[in-house]
């Protein structure tokens, strides 16, 4: 994007220096061949003096989206603690809810977070869910076939 600005800026300066009185660029031809090279010339410049960012290494990325998991599961309603250790998905919530509730919630959150636990070699995820500390469901998701094993408590 950041190239075609820079063309049409280079353009737009030399169209307008074909109108101004006194301009060596009279034509529409020495428009044309002046901002070819000239269009090139700046897009190699910002080429050059802003690279693109090296691609992230693939931990930092898990860190991040890690970090980022853990702060979307804080949001849902009712959990005032959400953690990521490896493989295992910790949750904690203030109130008690339906059990279905709590199925569906840590199915979605083992769901999202099973796309990145691949580096941990495993398809599985595990969520524990508490409700102020006691045992309320512990949950094995597996990216192959859904949820393994369910256990209320």
């Amino acid at each position: 994007m950041k190239y075609a600005v820079a063309c049409l800026l280079v353009c737009a300066v030399l169209v307008l220096l074909k109108f101004l009185e006194g301009s060596p660029i009279r034509s529409w031809k020495a428009v044309i061949l002046t901002a070819i090279p000239l269009s090139f010339s700046v897009c190699l410049y910002l080429s050059w003096a802003f690279p693109a960012p090296p691609p992230q290494p693939r931990a930092e990325k898990i860190a991040a989206n890690k970090a980022e998991l853990e702060r979307t599961f804080r949001r849902i309603a009712g959990a005032n603690y959400a953690k990521i250790d490896g493989p295992l998905i910790y949750l904690n919530f203030a109130e008690d809810k339906p059990l279905s509730e709590f199925k569906n919630i840590a199915r979605w959150t083992g769901g999202a977070a099973a796309h990145f636990m691949q580096m941990y070699n495993t398809n599985r995820v595990a969520v524990f869910v508490t409700v102020n500390g006691r045992n309320r469901l512990a949950l094995v998701y597996d990216t192959q076939t859904g949820v393994v094993d369910e256990t209320a408590f």
